[in-house]
């Protein structure tokens, strides 16, 4: 079992959708064009492959999981770390994905009510690493937030 893309041939039709989701393939986010992104086993791809209304399956890759910039740190040799934002797929056991992400590093997490989103502390070097993890959906970095001083004028005389 894993997540790929799923492409269809043209315009999606509901008939297409159910089609697929009655072969056992759970269906997330549409990805234009006409693709989405999907959760199946191997039986399952081998039946939606075989449909007239799919034109293609692929794997979901590791670095379709990466925000563009983030990709430069996947070759850094010192692994500074950086504070990331990781997305997780509904379902998925956020408890096993954090300690995964503990091995390669991973510290200070927060942990969103529904699991699905993870903000932690992570060596930029671990990124790669972090992408291949099978629940996780996807990765970017986490916005920084400062406060900045309120002046207010007086009003001269």
């Amino acid at each position: 079992t894993g997540y790929y893309l799923l492409q269809f041939k043209g315009p999606v039709l509901r008939k297409w959708k159910e089609e697929v989701a009655s072969a056992g393939v759970e269906i997330f986010d549409y990805i234009p064009q006409f693709s989405f992104l999907v959760k199946m086993n191997s039986l399952s791809r081998r039946r939606v492959e075989a449909m007239d209304s799919v034109r293609w399956v692929g794997i979901y890759q590791p670095g379709y999981r990466i925000a563009p910039d983030l990709m430069g740190m996947l070759s850094e040799r010192e692994g500074r770390a950086i504070k990331v934002i990781v997305s997780v797929f509904k379902g998925e056991d956020a408890s096993v994905l954090r300690g995964a992400m503990e091995r390669l590093g991973g510290e200070n997490f927060e942990v969103s009510r529904d699991g699905e989103m993870m903000r932690l502390l992570i060596p930029g070097n671990k990124i790669g690493d972090l992408a291949r993890l099978s629940g996780v959906r996807y990765i970017e970095r986490a916005p920084e937030y400062k406060l900045f001083p309120t002046h207010t004028k007086k009003r001269g005389k």
